[in-house]
């Protein structure tokens, strides 16, 4: 079960700039679901911040 609603989040995401919504097929505990997709996804922010 999605922790969020796709379409609320895509919605959420359109009227927040410099905002990237990011879809990891798992629960609600994505770090230990997708470990590799949730890494990616951090560093991937974390980069865009400096």
């Amino acid at each position: 079960m999605p922790c969020l609603d796709a379409g609320l989040a895509e919605a959420m995401t359109e009227r927040r700039p410099h905002t990237r919504l990011v879809v990891l097929d798992t629960d609600h505990f994505a770090h230990d679901g997708d470990p590799a997709g949730f890494g990616k996804a951090v560093r991937e922010f974390l980069a865009g911040l400096g």
